[in-house]
């Protein structure tokens, strides 16, 4: 695949209905691919597009994450999320 179609794959993933942890698998996969590709793509990106893929009932815990000082590490970002 291309590294544009790779690109656009990435930041047109959704949770839908999957589980947290299949969702943030998928955003791994993706990341992975374009990493083997020679993207680099800096924590903090990742971080807004998994947010941005998350659906409505997952506002409070986006804006909680969104209004913090610094940018969480996607570690934490995992966890909190699974927590939710």
């Amino acid at each position: 695949a291309s590294i544009f179609q790779l690109k656009s794959e990435l930041q047109t993933i959704k949770k839908g209905n999957d589980s947290i942890t299949l969702y943030l698998q998928k955003i791994k996969e993706a990341r992975d691919l374009l990493t083997a590709a020679g993207v680099m793509f800096e924590d903090d990106d990742v971080v807004i597009l998994t947010l941005n893929g998350l659906p409505a009932e997952y506002n409070t815990i986006r804006s909680v994450i969104r209004g913090r000082e610094t940018v969480i590490s996607l570690k934490d970002l995992r966890s909190q999320l699974r927590a939710e």
